[in-house]
């Protein structure tokens, strides 16, 4: 068959256009050619829709071919040059025709690296045609794209995994884009007339399996995230059902393209180191691909201060049981509310005028010593708030402010306050060793 080659420019997509046949290599003569026959050429090697042009050596060139192609006549829908008319002859004379099928090229080698838009961060010029060709050597590969600012839907960044492979994402304005995995990048960056914007910073690095998990530390519990689509592009042939934390049974749920891990930090052989200020819970996902096993770690650092809250409304007929006189349930605190000292839950009909809240540091620290940095309480009546900072390290700052000390871990703040009055309580609060 025809085999096409541009040889001896600054890269594939540059050079003279060298063309096989019966298993010898000739040259294009350098004729004047329209845009339909060059069009092909670059098709041929991959690089479609470009609008590639022809430059003239200012000499002649001493190269010797067996033969040269003196004419070429396509009508610029072919996707290959086999497909053209095409005539040869004995000489070129020593003018042959060179190729652009891009305004530039670009090549990269490294492992690791970091990419940019002309100009970047100023505005890309506009009715261009680039391309970044990264090459590292053999192994797997991330490409992260970490900003990307497109000015209309003629300008677009393409990726492929080489001229003629799959093509990994195609995008314009307002594209999310997301990590992409391959041996090498072919990127493709192409601009129209019209306007232009700050164009695209990327950057590529060897793929670790970390790069799987994403990790969002909830206050209570874990917020892992095992990427199926990044599992599946990394070729890794898994069960779901084979990855799970260090208690294997504890497994991942699927959610969209996620396999979320979300137990309690006091499940799943969690471990945890306490600081002055922040607790460190530490897992492991273990996962087994081909009968190999690998670990990703998991590590999250809370800090020792979260917000008491509770919002009592005098209207409402509120009974007090667990669901509705805890505080928020990514609190770190437990808040009960009762209405007289006894600490008994009652109704709505046996409010007294005293509001008595027990804080108490969840059960995973009841051993530490609870502190309140401060607190506020908003009282309201007849359509009135009114704010009052009622405690101040710990102590209180007004009369009818009351705070006992029952045991390590638990805190009753005791507060007078008028009869049918809405009241919302808020506080800052640690604790210690």
């Amino acid at each position: 068959g025809v085999e096409i080659r541009l040889f001896g420019g600054s890269s594939p997509a540059d050079g003279r256009v060298d063309i096989k046949e019966n298993g010898q290599w000739g040259s294009l003569c350098d004729n004047n050619y329209g845009l339909a026959e060059l069009q092909v050429i670059c098709n041929t090697l991959g690089y479609r829709d470009t609008l590639p042009y022809l430059y003239h050596l200012p000499s002649l060139e001493m190269h010797r071919v067996p033969f040269g192609v003196n004419q070429m006549t396509c009508s610029g829908m072919e996707d290959h040059i086999a497909q053209c008319q095409m005539s040869t002859t004995a000489s070129c004379h020593h003018r042959y025709a060179h190729l652009k099928c891009f305004d530039s090229v670009q090549q990269f080698y490294s492992t690791t690296g970091t990419l940019t838009s002309d100009n970047y961060p100023g505005r890309y010029n506009p009715n261009t045609d680039n391309l970044y060709i990264i090459k590292p050597p053999p192994g797997l590969y991330k490409l992260s794209v970490d900003v990307f600012q497109m000015a209309d839907i003629g300008d677009i960044l393409q990726i492929k995994e080489s001229p003629f492979g799959k093509e990994l994402g195609k995008y314009s304005v307002s594209s999310y884009i997301p990590v992409a995995l391959s041996s090498q990048f072919w990127i493709r960056f192409k601009t129209d007339d019209q306007r232009s914007a700050r164009g695209f910073k990327l950057h590529w690095s060897p793929f670790d399996f970390k790069d799987l998990l994403s990790l969002n530390c909830e206050v209570n519990r874990w917020g892992a995230a095992i990427n199926i689509t990044l599992l599946k592009m990394a070729n890794l042939q898994v069960n779901y059902s084979d990855i799970y934390m260090t208690d294997p049974d504890c497994y991942g749920q699927i959610v969209g393209d996620k396999l979320l891990f979300n137990q309690l930090y006091s499940e799943c052989g969690s471990t945890k180191n306490i600081s002055h200020f922040y607790i460190t819970y530490q897992n492991n996902l273990t996962f087994i691909s081909e009968n190999v096993t690998h670990e990703i770690p998991l590590e999250c650092q809370i800090f020792k201060d979260d917000r008491v809250l509770h919002n009592h409304q005098i209207d409402e007929n509120l009974e007090l049981d667990d669901d509705n006189a805890n505080g928020s349930t990514e609190s770190l605190f437990h808040v009960d509310l009762y209405y007289d000292s006894e600490l008994t839950q009652t109704d709505e009909d046996q409010f007294s005028g005293k509001l008595v809240y027990r804080i108490t540091v969840k059960e995973d620290h009841y051993d530490h010593y609870l502190l309140l940095a401060q607190c506020f309480l908003t009282t309201k009546k007849n359509g009135i708030d009114e704010t009052f900072l009622i405690v101040k390290n710990s102590s209180p700052l007004l009369e009818n402010v009351i705070i006992k000390y029952l045991e390590k871990g638990v805190i009753v703040l005791e507060v007078q306050v008028s009869d049918n009055v809405s009241s919302y309580l808020e506080c800052e609060a640690s604790w210690k060793l």
